[in-house]
């Protein structure tokens, strides 16, 4: 299986659509085995096969829990609280405790006012997708809030799904007076990786220093502090403690901005390194983040990064360009009648080496068109998906991904793309009843932007195709095919796909004319034979009766230029007329005689050896 979930965060479907969007890069501290890569979709096919139906649950009180995960303190400069840090991340743990799976899961932060607020364009609702029971995710929003001491807010958190019923939950913040000191998380050094395409994932790299700590203390690890850093363009998804002297903050923990010591560490010049992981959902954005942290002392005395307001950050800017290439077909190998079910064929490929991800495929079947099935060849399936479109939905319909647990190569969690590799979706729908040439589109998104839209076009107007059978008794001579029409005594017109199966099969009427009906637009061919074809099985030998000849067919006064009894045809969007077929009769003469040949023309033979013409003038056909 070419494909993983992986970790991201996006806003609601209701938020606006923009132009572009691309793919997420793995940012690993070590490299994803190379096993995902030789997994087939053989066993996609197989999970698809034997899968059971998950047993969910509504979401109801109880059905998930609500914990802040970052500091409830607000860091505002003690003697000037109108300059240092005046924006945080807040973050909010949402665990499954419903004793079976949840789908669809949105979460929202609310209740501002009085100078809180949302900032940077970030979005106040966020999309979980499926939390297996006991599991749980984080979710961070930006925040600007006063520049006035002691000021507090409830903010109200709101989890919801497809299902009935909420659950809330609201946790108060305030802002505190801080003193700007070197103890108080120092910044070292920033470090931005330039992997900033759409869709990727960008990560900065930020060291502090603190002093001791006793008992209880706190640690406050903020990224951005300049309420003018862009959040809604850059997505806080995760972070990742890299290197820690400090004993309350371990290395390697994961998705956590705060931590309070449970034992002294007396001393100073404490190193913390982390890693901040960050989504990119939008294009030519620059912006600026100022990261900082605060440390209590004493568990009241806090203290912020003393350099906050002298550090110089390195900038961030969104790439215009896009990794990943988009296309979309009909792959039916025959022609599509209305009511057919239709085959379509979505492939997203990743065109850069890093790997990358789309957090959903959004379609739009064409009027009178519903829905068949996600098939199994697909990379896209129940096992990663936190919704899938269901049997005999019309409209618009969706695959999205968001599904939690298992081996997700950490930060990501959505459809995974690894380097120069592709997402292939495979899916049915059943065409109108009604004769038309459809479009539908497709189109992948990162959040709430899309990577740009393809579409596919399905014909299933029918179309007549007729034509003429002349005894051409001049044999094509005057280079036309025409004469007095005839079926020499018994033909049959038979219309031939691709494949060589029989589309339709005619007897030839007396007068030579002959007419296919309701023949969807594609390519064919006719031919002439003795023997009527029997739809959808291979088509007969092209044959005369004994005593004609060939002498020409096509489309055009002269003919296609190849003497068979066959002709090719393509059917656009009119009826084709005119299919015409030269026949002569002909005389099969004695091979090795020395009478000679009395005249007329000759039929082809397998015979071999010295035909006597002297005297003739005739055509071998």
């Amino acid at each position: 299986m070419k494909h993983l979930l992986i970790k991201t965060r996006f806003a609601s479907y209701s938020t606006p659509l923009f132009a572009f969007s691309a793919i997420c890069k793995p940012l690993f501290t070590t490299s994803p085995s190379n096993v995902f890569k030789k997994m087939r979709i053989g066993v996609i096919s197989l999970l698809l096969l034997f899968a059971t139906t998950k047993e969910t649950f509504a979401l109801n009180p109880g059905a998930v829990t609500i914990t802040m995960e970052t500091d409830p303190f607000l860091v505002l400069d003690s003697n000037n609280p109108c300059t240092g840090p005046q924006a945080a991340y807040v973050g909010f743990k949402i665990t499954n405790v419903s004793g079976g799976t949840l789908n669809n899961l949105e979460v929202t932060l609310g209740n501002f006012g009085a100078s809180f607020a949302l900032s940077g364009g970030q979005v106040a609702k966020q999309y979980i997708g499926t939390l297996a029971n006991n599991g749980s995710d984080v979710v961070y929003w930006f925040i600007t809030y006063p520049c006035t001491h002691n000021i507090s807010r409830s903010l109200l958190v709101t989890v919801n799904d497809a299902n009935s019923g909420v659950v809330s939950s609201s946790s108060t913040v305030t802002t505190n007076s801080s003193i700007s000191a070197n103890a108080g998380g120092l910044l070292q050094s920033q470090t931005i990786n330039e992997d900033t395409l759409i869709g990727k994932i960008v990560h900065i790299d930020v060291v502090y220093t603190f002093g001791g700590v006793g008992n209880g203390d706190r640690y406050n690890l903020q990224p951005a502090g300049n309420s003018n850093f862009n959040a809604g363009c850059y997505q806080l998804v995760n972070s990742l403690i890299t290197a820690s002297t400090a004993t309350a903050v371990p290395v390697n923990s994961r998705d956590k901005l705060f931590y309070t010591a449970t034992t002294n560490q007396p001393g100073s010049g404490y190193s913390v390194s982390v890693r901040y992981y960050f989504q990119v959902q939008c294009i030519n954005a620059p912006t600026t983040a100022k990261p900082y942290a605060a440390q209590t002392s004493g568990s009241s005395n806090m203290k912020y990064s003393g350099n906050f307001d002298t550090f110089v950050p390195d900038n961030l800017i969104a790439s215009s360009a896009s990794g990943l290439v988009i296309t979309k077909r009909v792959t039916n190998t025959s022609p599509i009648n209305p009511g057919d079910l239709v085959n379509y064929k979505v492939v997203v490929k990743n065109t850069t080496s890093s790997a990358s991800s789309i957090d959903r495929i959004v379609d739009v079947l064409p009027a009178g068109f519903t829905f068949g099935s996600t098939l199994g060849t697909s990379d896209i399936n129940t096992s990663n998906s936190t919704q899938l479109p269901s049997a005999n939905q019309t409209g618009t319909i969706t695959w999205s991904g968001f599904v939690s647990g298992g081996s997700i190569p950490f930060p990501y969690k959505s459809y995974y793309i690894l380097g120069n590799d592709s997402l292939e979706l495979f899916y049915t729908a059943t065409a109108s009843s009604t004769p038309g040439v459809y479009t539908n589109s497709a189109a992948p998104y990162i959040g709430s932007t899309s990577l740009g839209t393809v579409t596919a076009t399905v014909n299933t107007i029918v179309y007549a195709v007729s034509g003429n059978v002349f005894n051409d008794t001049n044999g094509l001579n005057d280079g036309i095919i025409n004469g007095t029409g005839t079926n020499a005594g018994g033909l049959f017109a038979i219309l031939v796909n691709g494949s060589n199966n029989v589309v339709q099969s005619v007897a030839v009427a007396t007068d030579g004319t002959f007419s296919f009906t309701a023949i969807p637009a594609s390519s064919y061919t006719i031919i002439l034979s003795t023997s009527a074809g029997t739809q959808g099985v291979a088509a007969p030998a092209s044959s005369l009766p004994a005593g004609w000849s060939s002498s020409g067919e096509g489309t055009t006064s002269s003919g296609d230029g190849t003497v068979n009894t066959s002709t090719p045809i393509t059917i656009n969007t009119t009826d084709i007329t005119g299919v015409n077929f030269g026949i002569q009769t002909c005389t099969s003469p004695s091979v090795g005689g020395s009478t000679a040949y009395a005249g007329g023309a000759l039929c082809s033979t397998t015979n071999s050896g010295t035909i006597n013409l002297t005297g003739q003038t005739g055509t071998v056909v």
